[in-house]
Order: structure tokens, then C-alpha cells, then sequence
């Protein structure tokens, strides 16, 4: 666990084949209740992130060398980084937005991104241009995103603000 993830990321990326999903969520627990992890969105039921504790990185630290921290991030860019990571089609589009780009673009890049995953894979999304829309109309509501060409009714730009820049940052990091 390098930064706040989902248990079903933390099996996908490191336990898969060795321990089963709901295993690795009992897991995740047990490091809960030793206090070598905490979950940082603990009221959702669904999409909830873990992070290790200072104890649980110095743990790991030892063991693996040291990685990214989410205390450094600030703290609105850390409740964005949440949002957005809770959502398969946000996480999907926002690894994609490099640059400026339509939502047709955008929604072509995420689908082919998809084409060679396997079906149950956590980075596989089956997007529509209209989920697409509303996850830039999501984006641009947080601050994330903003409209460059406001006044065009087709072939609007989308690109990521300083905060979203931020937020894609931490999540593109392994």
C-alpha cells in the first residue's frame, strides 16, 4: 500500500492468486484493529480507501523503502483524490486527460484503454459518450476539469485544472 486504495485494488495489484478478495479485505481489517492501517472514507459503504498508519509505513518503509504519503497531499486536493477514485468511470477518464480533448476523445481513449483488460479487471470500464459527459460535467462541478470553449454546442475542450493535475498525479503513481 503505497497511497489510500480500495481493497479490491490492493488484491488485484498484490494478493491476486495468492489470497482471495474477501480475504483481503479481512486482512485489511486486522491491520484496522493493529492499528497499521486506517480507512480514510470509513461512513461510505462502498469504495472505501485504506492507508497505512505512521506505524504501518515505517513497517513498510523497512521492509520495501519509502513511497508516496497522502498526508503531504493538501487537503482539498486529498477529498478530491477520494472522490474520484470511488468512481470506475472517473478514475478512468481523469488517467486519460494528459491534455486538452472532447468527450468524444476522451471516451474513445478510455475504451480503448479497456479493449485488451480482462472483464473483471478493476481498471476495466465500459463507458457510454453520455456517462462520459456526466463524468466532465462531475469533474468541472469539484473544480477538477474546466470548459475551454464554453460557447460551442459540439467540439467542446476539456482539460484539467491545477487541482485535477494533482489529483491524476497521485493516482497514476503505482
Amino acid at each position: 500500500m503505497t497511497k489510500p486504495k480500495m481493497p479490491c485494488e490492493i488484491h488485484e495489484q498484490a494478493l491476486e492468486g495468492v489470497v482471495s478478495l474477501s480475504n483481503t479485505t479481512e486482512i485489511l481489517k486486522q491491520l484496522v484493529k493493529e492499528g497499521l492501517a486506517v480507512c480514510i472514507n470509513e461512513k461510505e459503504r462502498v469504495g472505501r480507501l485504506y492507508t497505512l498508519t505512521r506505524k504501518g509505513r515505517s513497517i513498510r518503509n523497512k521492509i520495501c523503502g519509502s513511497e508516496f504519503n497522502y498526508h503531504s497531499l493538501p487537503k482539498g486536493v486529498l477529498a478530491d483524490y477520494v472522490w474520484v477514485m470511488r468512481g470506475k468511470h472517473r478514475r478512468a477518464v481523469i488517467k486519460i486527460m494528459s491534455n486538452r480533448k472532447t468527450p468524444s476523445e476522451i471516451h474513445r481513449d478510455v475504451v480503448r484503454s479497456s479493449e485488451n483488460l480482462p472483464f473483471g479487471s478493476i481498471n476495466y470500464v465500459k463507458l457510454s459518450l453520455n456517462s462520459t459527459s456526466d463524468t466532465l460535467r462531475g469533474f468541472r462541478k469539484k473544480g477538477i476539469a474546466v470548459c475551454i470553449n464554453k460557447e460551442k454546442r459540439v467540439g467542446r475542450l476539456y482539460e484539467l485544472t491545477s487541482k485535477g493535475k494533482a489529483v491524476r498525479e497521485q493516482i497514476l503513481k503505482a
